[in-house]
């Protein structure tokens, strides 16, 4: 099983996080396993991932445009001059300067970020609506009558199921997070586009008959603009957004203490082991504050292999993860 695939949402929340974490091809399943195979693409939700996918897009093609145009202006310069030796080394350096100096790319970078502050946005007020919803649903599964439910949550249920935030919004604490996650996956895309661009290229030992034309094949080819990668950024980014927004919705009702950990189906081996350690039936709950791993933790897989856990575990395990988390009721 390999972690880099896209597994199937959980059955008991597929339905909420299809419309906000759905992708084209999530809606194109779901078309083939029902009444309305002939879908237009044009029909489909702009679900915040797939507004998170286009924005990355758009930012990985600007990203290589801006270093094409930095070729284009070194041929430009010496197009009626002989070329000096050191032309495609000193272009090279100037690609290197461009993207790893934060002034120089300050305009695709906040551009970048700023939308996808507004696309986490819209992701986590999906996530706190469908976070009450998930608590009425609960409380329906352990039989839970309207006169034993808090008034401050009865009235928050209400408020959901009406389509309102109500009481329950995004808390200042939510906000934050969003934005230090749009900051970190910006600096993650450029800093990525950097070593894309190192890798496998010394100009130390280039070939003598190696030409510009030569560099801006080598960046078209390395510099990965596909959707595949932008539809994991989508899925990992968006997923990580519902999270923490569903987890400070269930702080703010004061009826969730605990969570577990819900497997998607079909998952990898380290889910697999999440799901035996903290899920409901078989494993512990943890705060709903806490991660299922920390950073550098070690997750041993049920199929023998291993995983370093790169950021807290809060609720998915690792890139395009779909699993979820299960509430705690205590009050």
């Amino acid at each position: 099983m390999c972690i880099h695939k896209a597994y199937d949402w959980p059955e008991q929340t597929a339905g909420y996080r299809l419309g906000v974490e759905g992708l084209e091809e999530d809606f194109a399943k779901q078309s083939k396993e029902g009444a309305n195979a002939d879908n237009d693409i044009r029909d489909l939700p702009v679900t915040p991932a797939r507004l998170i996918e286009r924005i990355t897009t758009d930012a990985l093609i600007a990203i290589r445009n801006a270093m094409l145009r930095v070729v284009d202006e070194a041929e430009g310069r010496h197009r009626s001059k002989r070329l000096v030796d050191d032309i495609v080394l000193m272009t090279f350096r100037e690609l290197a300067r461009q993207f790893s100096t934060p002034a120089i790319s300050v305009d695709l970078r906040s551009q970048f970020e700023g939308a996808l502050k507004t696309a986490y946005g819209s992701t986590a007020q999906a996530g706190v609506r469908i976070a009450i919803l998930r608590l009425e649903e609960t409380l329906e599964k352990l039989g839970v009558s309207g006169g034993q439910v808090p008034q401050q949550l009865a009235d928050a249920i209400s408020q959901a199921k009406a389509g309102r935030l109500g009481s329950i919004r995004l808390s200042n604490a939510v906000v934050d997070s969003i934005d230090d996650m749009a900051s970190v996956v910006s600096d993650a895309v450029f800093t990525d586009t950097q070593t894309r661009l190192l890798r496998g290229l010394d100009p130390a030992s280039l070939p003598a008959e190696f030409n510009l034309s030569d560099l801006r094949r080598y960046l078209v080819e390395n510099h990965d603009v596909s959707r595949t990668r932008a539809a994991t950024i989508a899925r990992t980014e968006s997923a990580r957004a519902y999270h923490v927004a569903q987890i400070d919705a269930w702080k703010q009702t004061n009826a969730v203490k605990q969570k577990h950990f819900l497997m998607a189906f079909d998952a990898c081996q380290f889910c697999q082991r999440a799901s035996f350690e903290f899920g409901e039936r078989t494993g512990r709950s943890v705060g709903i504050d806490a991660p299922f791993y920390g950073a550098g933790e070690v997750i041993n897989g049920t199929m023998g292999g291993s995983m370093v856990v790169s950021i807290p575990a809060y609720g998915t395990i690792h890139p395009n993860c779909r699993c979820d988390i299960d509430p705690v009721l205590d009050f």
